[in-house]
């Protein structure tokens, strides 16, 4: 189990943020990417409700596309916008179960389409992955159980759940590792004439080409 540590890991919460608001100007963290080789984002929903799937996409979209920009060579990792659960603060009368079945619907169905937005992007740009988040979908929707009692925030397990998908997905992107030094092309002069590098003979192909070291 991979949890996220705070130590390994610098985490920057931004409660109520919304993703123009990281647009509108460099925070601390901008500061940072240049230094990091993964870029970890946690989505959350305060424009569920105010704006259309597409738009909630193309916004969460052009701040991966500003993060790149400032940190090529990082990988980014978005984790899925999360379900939403009943409020369990509220008397749960006949009512108000109906009325909130609806909202909770439609609220998870944008939600939804915003992953599947996501995802679809991530397809095509290999710096980019979606975190799966899927332990915490059932058929009849959210998970209770991994969330607090407002059915919005997480519980202490579903906390633990989300810190572990993290970091199991920090842990698994793969670097691919580049040669730093280029193979040297040594010149045969002569049939008796010695390697700089080694001190003995080059040797020739059966086609008389020059070898590589």
């Amino acid at each position: 189990m991979a949890m996220i540590s705070s130590t390994l890991c610098p985490v920057f919460p931004y409660p109520g943020f919304k993703v123009k608001d990281f647009m509108r100007g460099h925070l601390e963290f901008y500061k940072q990417l240049c230094q990091k080789s993964t870029i970890a984002l946690v989505v959350g929903a305060n424009d569920i409700g105010r704006s259309s799937a597409a738009h909630i996409a193309e916004e969460v979209k052009d701040l991966c596309f500003r993060f790149h920009s400032l940190s090529p060579q990082s990988c980014i990792l978005v984790s899925e916008i999360l379900p939403r659960g009943r409020d369990l603060f509220h008397e749960q009368t006949p009512r108000r179960i109906e009325s909130e079945s609806i909202f909770l619907e439609e609220w998870n169905a944008v939600a939804a389409e915003v992953n599947c937005r996501l995802r679809e992007l991530a397809g095509s740009f290999d710096w980019l992955t979606i975190i799966s988040q899927w332990q915490f979908h059932s058929m009849s929707g959210a998970h209770r159980r991994l969330l607090g009692r407002d059915g919005l925030h997480l519980s202490i397990e579903g906390t633990e759940l989300l810190s572990e998908n993290l970091g199991s997905a920090i842990s698994a992107v793969k670097r691919v590792v580049h040669p730093t030094v280029p193979s040297v092309l040594i010149k045969q002069d002569s049939p008796d004439s010695t390697s700089p590098v080694s001190g003995q003979p080059n040797p020739k192909s059966e086609t008389g080409a020059e070898s590589k070291i």
